[in-house]
Parts: C-alpha cells; structure tokens; sequence
C-alpha cells in the first residue's frame, strides 16, 4: 500500500487525523432532533440550571445580602446522600451544556459542538499516541478505526456522551509518554553551540511544554467527566503497570546505589528489577538504553533515549494513581464495629459509607446491584467498537510475540489501558451507577500498531526497534518458526471472520442494545421503521462490518501463502479496501444511522410535519410530557393537556386543530373518538404522533384501521373446527396462513380475533412453527405494539398480522401451534386455553391451527 511521502512526519499525519474527524462529526451537526427522553432530558436539565441560577441572581441583587457570619454553608463533615448541584467530578457534560445554554446557543448544533470538540481531542491524542510509539501510518491508522467505533462518533454527536473520560485518559498518555525534563533538549544543544542544533532543541522544547498541556488537559476533563476513579487513577494506573513501576523503581535505585554506594548492590538491585519488570527496565541499573526507531522520522516514545527519564514518569504515575486511589477509598469505606457478614480489618468492620464522594463524582453504595454482572460492559465494548475492537485481542497477542521493543512496549500500555478501563467501568457500574466504557481509544491503538507492524514487516522491511530477530524466513526453508509464520495470520483471519460474522448476527437479533448503546438497559427502542436507500440500518452494520473482516482476512491469508510459494512481497489491496470500508462506516455513524434514528427518535420530525402542514389559524394542542420540546420545535403557541377528555374536545372543535399525543393513546382514542373526527398525519415516532381533526388533502396513516374494528373483520379465510378460547377472555376466529411456501422465504400470517372481556396485563403473541428435529419461532408483540392487549375491551375484534421469516434451509412440513405468553426466559407464563378442539391443544396451553409445508 503506497502512502504519500509528505505524510512521513507524524505531525502532518495527526493533523490529517484532525481534519478528518471534523470532516466527519460537524457535517450536519444540527439537523437531527435530540433523543427523547433521555438526549432531551439532558438538554432541559442545563436549561433548568441556568434558568436557576438566573434567578437566584436577580433574587440576590433585588434583595440585602446576608452578613458573612450568617451566611449558610455546607458542613464539610455532612454525609451527602444525593450528588450536589455545585459538584466537579463528572459534571463536564452538564456544565458544557449549561455553558452553551447561558451563551444563548441552545439549539442542537450548540448543544453538540461540545461533545464534537472532545471527539476531536479523543482521536488527536490517540493519533499523537500512535504516532509516538510507531510512526505517522500508524497514527492515521488509529485515528480513521477510532472514528469507526460507535462508542466515539455516537457520544460526539449526541448529548448522553462521556467523551471527556476518553479524551482525559488518552491526553494524560499521550502527555506521559511523549513528556521529557523540560528545556534538556535546549540545554543539550546550547552546550553543542549549533544554530541548527539550537533550533531542534527550541523544537522539543516546544514539543515538551505541549506534553505538559495535553497531561494538564487531560487530568482536567478525566477528572471533571469521569471523576477519580474512571478519568484519573485508570490512565494512571495504566502506564504505571505498562512500564513496570516496581522495576522501575528498583532500577532507578540500583542506578543510585551504583554510583553512590557501590556497583555490587546496586548490580544486584538492579538485576530485581528486570525479574519483577523486564530486562529493559532491569539494564537500567548498568545505564542501558533502548533502542530508537530506524531512521529518525520521529522521537523515541520514551520521550529521553535515556530510559531512566521513563522510572522516573512511572513512579509519579504510580504515586499519585495510589493516592488518588486512597483517597477514594477513604471516601468509599469506613471502620465501624464488628458485624458479622462483613469484611474486618484491625477487628473492625469495613463498611460503605453511602456518602457523596466529592473525588469519586457519585455515591458507593453499601449493597451491590445485582443486575449489573462482572462481565456487563463486554457487550457493550463489543457492540461500541464492532468490528474492528474484535481484532484487539489477536492485534495484542502478535506485538506482544512478534513487534519490535517500542511496539511490545505500546502493546502492553494499549492492555493495561483497556483492561483498567474494564475493571474500573465495572465496579462503578456494580456499586454507584452506570456508566460507560472509556477505554476504546486503547482498542484503535492496539489494532493501529498491528496493522502499521505487519505493512513494515510485508513490504520487507524491519520492524522499528525489532531488530533482525523477526525477518521474514527464506522461502522453502520449513522451520518450525516458518510454520508459526504462515498459521498465525490464517487463524488471525478466521477468527476475525467468524467473530464478526457472530457479533453481526447477535446485532440483527439485539437491536435495541445497539440503539442503548450510550444509555444502558435496552432504554432505547429501535424503530424497525427505520431506512437507508431502502435497507434498514442495522442491515448496513452488518454489511459493512462483513466487508471489513472479510478484506483483512483476505489480506491476512495472502500474506502467508506467497511467503511460501515465492519470494515476492504480498500485495495489500485487500487492506485497501478494508480501510475503505472503514471510512465508509465512520461516515455512516455520524451521517446515516445518527440522522436516521433522529427521525424516528426525537419530535422535531413530528413537529417538522405539523409544521408543513399547518395553516394561519390552526391550533396545536400537546397532551402528555415532552419536556421542552415544544419550546425548542413549536416556533409559536401551543396549549398543553393532561386528560383524554381534552384531546377528544380538541379533536371534536369546529377549527381544525393538531393533536401531538402519546403513541400509547391511539388504541383508546381509534374507539373512541366519532367517525371522521381523527386523522393520524405522522406515526413514524414510536413515542408521539400527529393527529388532526381535519385530513384537508393529507392522507390517514392510521394503522389501526387494518387491525381494531367494531365488528367482524372481512377476509378471515381459515376457521377452527369448533370454538377456541383463551382464558375466557380471547377467542380466536380464524386465520389467513399460506399452505405452502415455494421456498424458505418470509411470509405473512394473520390471526383474527373477537374480545370477550377486558385482558389486561401485557401478552404476546407466540407461533411456534414445529415439525420433528425442527422449530421455528414468529413470537411478537400484537399489531406491532400500537395497541397493547391491556387496552383490548369487550366487544373489540382484532386483526394481528405480523411476517415470519423461516430462515434459510427452512425446508419440510410445519405445524402452527399459537397462543399468548407473558414473562421471559425462563419463567414464561402462557394464557389458559379453556376451548379448544380435542386434537388440536396440547397441555403447554397451545392450540394448533394450520400446517405449512415450505419447499
């Protein structure tokens, strides 16, 4: 793969990264709507602060201040049992947002450019990291699978982000790895008395106060965005362990006592050190020094070639992350009397204090939560970095076997990171609240540094700081260590293959998680209405994922192949067009699936259809709570509702008039309102919809009027042999199913119901489609959950069509057992069958009404 020439210094190359974010995240910045409720939710708490604090203003200045002595405070000692309106620890998001609210920018572009500025930080520092520890391939590298993941163009283009615990870590590495004694350079080169010479180090010493800033930034938004624990003591944790504090430590002692006491000890120290460490940090006791990269094009990420320089960072890194860490701690937990059931120390009882940590951002609560498993963020991680995240783990194995000193060294940090990250997420999420996984950057940089390795090592050159060791073996010779070389990249690429081929399919299957990713709990329902040139989007992760592993891995089997058949170097299309296809999935984050779900997900597109519709003199009425969204889309008066009565009074009013109602209330209002006197204008929004007492050329997108009638529906054209009841209260009419299928393709059934009684709770629907060693399933939510089975009331009949897709090698006679189930794995509850035919129930409460024979 050719890369351009001027792209050699690693500057131009993160500035490229730069541009390249922004070219990304801004386009577009302010034309979806904001996510309700939980994106709106956010916007209308800084709008709540800021009106807040505008007032206590005006109240102080109209009125006499309280003298000092009087003046209420806090106590210090007070045990907090809710987080305080004054707080520092992850409060960044909310004071950015109340920021842009007081500066009078409070529309969606306003409110996102925020989390845009901390995307672009995310992937600058990350990309400077790259560039640090391999080159300026591997920055761009890193910075084009970083904007790939959906865990940062998400969270920088939607107001529930917690960027700035990403972005702090990755700018505190980036200032701990590149950071070396301020002005050595300067001095070095005053001493060697060259103009050039002078000029480089005036350079680095350039380069060394931008590592103080960025490790000043980044302690700064880690600990305002993720307090102590998520933004502070993991990044510091992790180069501490990534550099072997204790070895560094004794290595630098060894040094010491070398000089000053005497070359035994400190030898014999010094070699302590490489056993707890490594033999890199051990040769520093005899003044050992890694190797820097071939050819100059950038600085040794040690910062000073002298590694000495690097114990010193590791052991501030470990000193402060273990202070830090003590600190919380002591904010966390308290001794108290004996109890049984609890952990003791010194005879007394360690207990949580359930106090407001003001380092920690949150409460450590004395019990756990039990829904929040060890492993709950895996999903997460998984589904936030798809697809290139799945190749982390193989990227980190083959730097830690096969990279250079510097690489292995990046390896190691990219793992801590990550790992600390995951530790860290998933204690907080367990004892204080959710939260989201911050260490992602540390899975583009692993992948990054793998990818720029293995390009070095196929275009035959030696990997930077690798030295000979790991050269290609010759053709035909079949070592053993040949074997290794040629297995390795196939199982690399099957793995990578097959798992993105899983996740893939578990993201099809789980939609929801994907469209929860930013909130937790499944929270956010994907709306299956949702549409790219005619494909939905979970379809477009899917084949752009698929296209992504499916390259590398071609890639990857290339390789080995012609290393043993010919001398001639793999060529890297392949990697090309996976790269490609990495771009192409960064752009649909930001500019497809974000728009697409904004559509369906926030009112600014019901409001955008009134909009377009209304005429002078029309009237908007707004029933239920949809925070400030009417304040921020109306763009005119409206009048707000709380009761049924009323929207029926406005939709029987002489004017016509504009109903935005809870989609939860079309069951009740499609029965009652008069014939004629409702017309559903917009249904897209799964949560609100646009009615109108008046249609005046606009067409009637009520989907009850296929499926909620008064009477008996026409068209039933299958009917039982005798009557079929469920608990008295459901009985099933007929049926429309297809007797046969002339191959494994998806088809609709419809099932036809009359009520008897009032149902209440919330069933579903279950098809099981079985022949023998074979099942499949059509379970779904009646009418497509527009009315749910408490609203079905006596006298209703009901019309249920949903389509079932057999899935492929479907082949064989099925029959069709139906019925109504409550409850989820395991505990599921089916609804009492008390009619039915003899030979046609079974005593799992199902009742068999067709057969289906697909070819």
């Amino acid at each position: 793969m050719a890369w351009p020439t001027w792209l050699a210094q690693p500057w131009r190359a993160v500035a490229l990264a730069g541009c390249l974010s922004l070219a990304l995240l801004l386009p577009g910045l302010g034309e979806p709507g904001l996510w309700e409720p939980q994106e709106l939710a956010k916007a209308d708490a800084a709008l709540a602060r800021v009106e807040a604090a505008s007032a206590a203003e005006r109240l102080a200045q109209a009125s006499q201040p309280l003298p000092p002595t009087t003046t209420p405070r806090r106590p210090d000692a007070a045990c907090l049992r809710q987080v305080p309106p004054d707080a520092v620890a992850r409060s960044l998001t909310d004071r950015a947002l109340a920021w842009v609210v007081r500066r009078g920018d409070a529309d969606e572009r306003g409110l996102r450019l925020p989390m845009v500025v901390l995307g672009v930080l995310t992937v600058l520092a990350s990309a400077g990291l790259a560039a640090r520890l391999s080159g300026a391939r591997a920055a761009l590298l890193c910075a084009l699978i970083l904007l790939s993941f959906p865990l940062l163009t998400l969270q920088a283009r939607q107001l529930t982000s917690e960027l700035g615990t990403a972005a702090g870590a990755a700018l505190i590495l980036y200032g701990l790895v590149s950071l070396r004694p301020v002005g050595a350079s300067l001095w070095r080169a005053s001493r060697r008395g060259a103009r050039r010479t002078t000029a480089t180090g005036v350079l680095h010493l350039a380069d060394d106060a931008l590592s103080l800033a960025a490790l000043a930034l980044g302690l700064t938004l880690g600990f305002t965005s993720g307090g102590g624990l998520l933004g502070v003591v993991v990044p510091l944790g992790a180069f501490a362990a990534a550099t072997s504090a204790g070895a560094a430590g004794l290595a630098l002692i060894g040094r010491f006592t070398r000089r000053f006491v005497g070359p035994v000890v400190g030898r014999v120290v010094g070699r302590m050190g490489g056993r707890v460490g490594g033999r890199f940090l051990g040769r520093l006791a005899g003044g050992g020094r890694l190797a820097a990269p071939q050819g100059g094009a950038h600085r040794d990420w040690l910062g000073d070639r002298n590694a000495s320089w690097l114990g010193i960072k590791s052991l501030a890194a470990t000193l402060a992350a273990l202070g830090l860490f003590a600190v919380l701690v002591d904010q966390a937990y308290d001794l108290g009397p004996l109890q049984p059931g609890t952990r003791q120390i010194l005879g007394r009882s360690i207990l949580a204090t359930g106090c407001y940590g003001p380092w920690l951002g949150g409460i450590w609560q004395s019990h756990d939560d039990l829904r929040v498993f060890y492993d709950s963020s895996v999903e997460t991680i998984a589904f936030g970095t798809f697809p290139w995240g799945l190749a982390a783990p193989m990227a980190l194995a083959w730097l830690l076997a096969r990279g250079g000193a510097q690489r292995r060294l990046g390896a190691a940090l990219c793992l801590a990171w990550a790992a600390a990250a995951w530790i860290a997420t998933e204690a907080f999420a367990r004892k204080v609240g959710f939260t989201l996984y911050a260490g992602f950057p540390a899975l583009a940089l692993a992948v990054a540094l793998w990818l720029d390795a293995a390009l070095e090592q196929q275009r035959g050159d030696p990997d930077r700081g690798a030295g000979a060791d790991h050269a290609p073996p010759t053709p035909h010779t079949h070592t053993h260590t040949q074997t290794q070389a040629l297995l390795f990249p196939s199982l690399l690429a099957l793995f990578f293959v097959l798992a993105a081929l899983t996740l893939g399919k578990d993201l099809q299957t789980f939609p929801d998680r994907l469209a929860s990713l930013l909130v937790g709990d499944d929270a956010v329902k994907y709306p299956a209405a949702a549409r790219w040139l005619w494909i939905p989007p979970r379809v477009w992760v899917l084949l752009l994922g698929l296209c992504i592993a499916l390259a590398t891995a071609v890639w990857l089997w290339r390789g080995p192949a012609r290393l043993a058949h010919a001398a001639a170097r793999p060529g890297s299309r392949p990697l090309a067009v996976a790269l490609a296809a990495t771009a192409a999935l960064a752009a649909f984050w930001a500019q497809v699936w974000h728009p697409e779900l904004s559509r369906l997900l926030s009112s600014k597109g019901v409001f955008a259809t009134y909009h377009a519709l209304r005429r002078p003199g029309d009237r908007l009425v707004v029933q239920g709570n949809l925070g400030n969204a009417p304040r921020y889309y109306a763009r005119g008066p409206h009048q707000s509702v709380t009761s049924r009565e009323e929207v029926l009074a406005a939709l029987a009013a002489p004017t016509r008039t504009f109903v935005l109602a809870p989609a939860s209330e079309l069951c009740f209002l499609h029965r009652t309102a008069k014939a004629g006197s409702m017309v559903v204008l917009d249904n897209d929004n799964p949560r609100t919809l646009l009615l109108s007492n008046r249609a005046q050329g606009a067409s009637d997108r009520n989907p009850l009027l296929r499926s909620l009638f008064p009477g008996e529906p026409p068209g039933i054209r299958q009917r039982p042999t005798s009557r079929i009841v469920f608990d008295d209260r459901i009985e099933l009419l007929g049926w429309n199913v297809p007797a046969e299928l002339p191959s494994s393709q998806p088809f609709e059934v419809t099932l036809y119901y009359k009520i008897l009684a009032p149902v209440g709770g919330t069933w579903r629907v279950f098809q099981h489609y079985d022949r023998p060693g074979g099942r499949f399933l059509g379970d779904h939510v009646p009418i497509a959950g527009r009315c749910p089975t408490s609203d079905w009331q006596a006298g209703d009949y009901i019309a249920d069509r949903h389509v079932v897709d057999p899935g492929a090698g479907a082949a064989g006679t099925y029959e069709l057992w139906t019925g109504f189930f409550t409850g989820s794995a395991p505990s599921w509850q089916n609804m009492p069958v008390t009619q039915a035919p003899a030979d046609a129930r079974d005593p799992e409460h199902r009742v068999k009404v067709a057969t289906v024979k697909i070819r």
